[in-house]
C-alpha cells in the first residue's frame, strides 16, 4: 500500500505538465496493480476512470487496454459468456490494428476461457495461435503462458505425458526469463499431470513448491489455487497439510476469488 500511495503522489505532482500518454498509462497501472491483488470492484472503477481520462485525451491505445482490462476482470471472476464477448471483440480489434501485443493477449485469454468451458478443440487452437503471435514479436512470457495452456489442454484430453512435457517447457521458459508468478503456475500444471498419475508425494511437493511461491508474491488468487489443488491431494489421503476447505470442483472462495474446475484427469485420480 505504501507503494502505491507514493505512485499516486508521484502522479498527481506531474499530471498537469506531464503528456497525456504518461497520465493515462499511469492511472491504467494503479488499476491493473488493484486488480492484480484481487481487488476487482476497485479496480473495475479505476479501469473506467482511466478510459474516461484517456477518451478525453484521445489515447485510443489506453482506452482499449482498459477495456481489456474489464475483460480480465469478467474472466477471473467467472463471468465467462461476457468475458467471452469481450475478448473476441478485443481480439477482432487488435488484429484489424495488427497490434501483435494486443491480439496476443486476447488470444490468450479466449484460450483461456474456453478451456474454463472444457470446449478442448477451441482452446488448443487458440493456445498455439497466440503462441505464434507471441513469438513474432518476441513476448517471450506470452509464448511461454501459451505453452502452459497448451499442457493444460492435454491433460483435459488426457494426455498426461504430452501435458508434462508442455509444462516442464513452460516452467523451463519462465525460470530462464526469470518471471516468478508464471513459473509457479507452470508447477501447478505439473502437479496436477503428477495427481492424474497417481503420484501423491510428487504432486504433494509440487504444489508446495507453487504455494510458497504465491505467498512470497502475495498473489491472492494464485494461493487461492494451490490451496484448492492441495484440498484434492489431501482427498486422496496424501500427506497434505491441512488446508482452508475449498473445493475441487470449482467456485468462489470466502475472499470472493473465483476457481475454475480441476482437470477431469484429476477427478478421476481421486
Amino acid at each position: 500500500m505504501e507503494a502505491q500511495t507514493r505512485f499516486r503522489e508521484a502522479l498527481a505532482r506531474v499530471d498537469g505538465r506531464a503528456s497525456p500518454e504518461v497520465v493515462c498509462w499511469g492511472l491504467w497501472g494503479q488499476a491493473t496493480s488493484l486488480r492484480n491483488r484481487g481487488e476487482y470492484e476497485k479496480s473495475a472503477a479505476g479501469y473506467l476512470r482511466t478510459m474516461s481520462v484517456a477518451r478525453s485525451r484521445g489515447v485510443l491505445l489506453c482506452e482499449r487496454w482498459c477495456l481489456a482490462g474489464l475483460a480480465e476482470i469478467d474472466r477471473m471472476r467467472g463471468m465467462l459468456p461476457e468475458a467471452l464477448r469481450a475478448h473476441e471483440e478485443l481480439a477482432a480489434v487488435f488484429r484489424r490494428d495488427n497490434d501483435g501485443r494486443g491480439l496476443g493477449w486476447a488470444l490468450s485469454g479466449l484460450a483461456q476461457i474456453h478451456l474454463n468451458l472444457e470446449h478442448l478443440g477451441p482452446a488448443e487452437q487458440l493456445f498455439q495461435e497466440a503462441e505464434e503471435v507471441a513469438a513474432s514479436i518476441t513476448d517471450r512470457i506470452g509464448a511461454a503462458y501459451a505453452v502452459r495452456g497448451r499442457g493444460e489442454v492435454a491433460l483435459r484430453k488426457g494426455d498426461v505425458v504430452q501435458a508434462v512435457r508442455y509444462a516442464e517447457k513452460a516452467r523451463h521458459d519462465f525460470e530462464v526469463l526469470p518471471y516468478a508468478i508464471g513459473t509457479a503456475y507452470a508447477i501447478r500444471t505439473l502437479s496436477h499431470a503428477a495427481l492424474a498419475q497417481h503420484q501423491v508425494e510428487h504432486a504433494l511437493e509440487l504444489a508446495l513448491e507453487a504455494l510458497s511461491i504465491f505467498g512470497r508474491l502475495k498473489k491472492p488468487r494464485g494461493i487461492a489455487y494451490m490451496e484448492q489443488t492441495l484440498t484434492a491431494i489431501a482427498s486422496t489421503g496424501g500427506s497434505a497439510p491441512p488446508r482452508r476447505p475449498i473445493k475441487a470442483e470449482g467456485g468462489t472462495t470466502a475472499a470472493g476469488i473465483w476457481l475454475a474446475p480441476l482437470p477431469s484427469a484429476v477427478w478421476r485420480a481421486l
